[in-house]
């Protein structure tokens, strides 16, 4: 009996003994890690150097995610994380993004309006002419410990697309819009000009005729989709109801992609009693 109680002791503080060797062999998986971002004001510094984004009521845009590329420099995997940004107490934090501890440097550190949004502040690379204004330029490093939730202030730059050599971006790849424009302008020969009293055609100044200023529309697609301000017609008093001027229609082509744009054009034409607009070409 004495013996199987001593068997039974020994069993007890061996499990006891495994089970604090499992705990104090626990490793942590991960660490949080955000980081303060602060905006250098370069007005003060040198005044005209890169002007901050704004929006069409002259707001400064702000950012709404962070593109971080990080490497983590003990097993050299390079990751890219997008953390959403907000500003509290007056000051812009990334949220908290999740690393095992260790060495790891940022190569790309880009706050945009939305994820694939536009650029508006970014830290410049070491070397670059914009890099002497901020403390830490890239690569940035930083070490993560174990069971320490980690707060890195970095500072940044209003970014410009057009000024990405100067922030020492060669990766970067500005997106060139350009508005284009196309005008058309065309007329409508009838057989009978009372054949259209009723119609738009009888607000022309030059009154009904054989040979009269078309009213049309032009849709404008791209890739299939119809744009923003599509259709553009003649059909109103501004425009004339067609007498005197082109239907100019604009369209945004972004140069560094290969975009289709398709123009319909729909005239206003009688069908039956009725006047109606038939697509023609």
């Amino acid at each position: 009996m004495k013996n199987v109680r001593i068997l039974l002791l020994v069993l007890l503080a061996a499990a006891f003994a495994g089970c604090q060797k499992d705990d104090a062999g626990k490793t942590v998986a991960t660490q949080e890690v955000s980081f303060g971002i602060e905006l250098v004001d370069l007005d003060g510094l040198k005044s005209g150097i890169v002007e901050c984004q704004t929006d069409i009521q002259g707001n400064m845009l702000m950012p709404g995610v962070v593109e971080i590329e990080i490497t983590n420099q003990d097993i050299g995997l390079t990751s890219t994380f997008t953390p959403q940004v907000f500003m509290l107490g007056g000051k812009l934090y990334s949220q908290a993004i999740k690393l095992t501890p260790g060495n790891y440097t940022i190569s790309k550190f880009l706050l945009l309006t939305e994820i694939g949004g536009t650029a508006i502040m970014a830290i410049p690379d070491e070397g670059s002419e914009f890099s002497q204004y901020v403390t830490n330029s890239l690569e940035y490093s930083f070490a993560v410990s174990a069971f320490t939730k980690a707060e890195f202030d970095i500072q940044v730059l209003c970014f410009e697309a057009s000024r990405y050599n100067e922030f020492g971006f060669t990766w970067f790849q500005p997106n060139e819009i350009v508005v284009k424009q196309q005008c058309f302008f065309g007329d409508l020969c009838v057989k009978d000009p009372d054949d259209y009293a009723g119609s738009l055609y009888a607000n022309q100044v030059t009154g009904l005729q054989i040979d009269m200023p078309a009213i049309f529309k032009i849709i404008v697609k791209k890739d299939g989709v119809e744009i923003p301000y599509s259709p553009f017609t003649n059909a109103t008093e501004e425009a004339g109801w067609g007498v005197g001027a082109p239907v100019c229609v604009q369209y945004p082509d972004n140069l560094s992609v290969n975009e289709v744009f398709t123009f319909d054009l729909w005239i206003l034409v009688r069908v039956g009693s009725d006047f109606q607009y038939k697509y023609f070409h």
